[in-house]
């Protein structure tokens, strides 16, 4: 199954690095969309501009998609909790992503050398 993949499930070209930030998060353990934020934080990414609800809104999209599954925390004081887990699907549209985003590096890094080389010619 695919998700949003736009062209092929590439890693560069596709719009779905929050959904692959997301799965890769979830590889470690089940969590909640706002400990999500502070994962993405821990990755590197600037979260200045990126609104939880663009967060849900793409975990519900990967739910709807079979990348994820939720369950109902309802334990301790507070509000219920919605807690998010990888599937299978999510693991092998992970996998497809980290492949293509090898292959994709290796030309990346050819044409950064190229650049490099040729900048130094000037």
């Amino acid at each position: 199954m695919r998700w949003r993949h736009g062209c092929r499930w590439m890693a560069f070209g596709s719009g779905d690095l929050l959904g692959v930030l997301i799965l890769t998060i979830l590889l470690k353990k089940p969590t909640y969309g706002y400990s999500l934020m502070d994962e993405l934080k821990n990755l590197g990414i600037d979260i200045t501009f990126l609104h939880y609800t663009i967060v849900y809104r793409t975990l519900r999209m990967m739910e709807i998609s079979g990348l994820v599954i939720s369950t109902w925390d309802t334990t301790g004081t507070g509000p219920a909790r919605r807690i998010y887990s990888i599937t299978e699907t999510g693991r092998e549209f992970l996998k497809n992503w980290y492949e293509w985003a090898k292959k994709d590096l290796k030309i990346m890094e050819n044409i950064i050398n190229e650049i490099e080389k040729n900048m130094e010619r000037r």
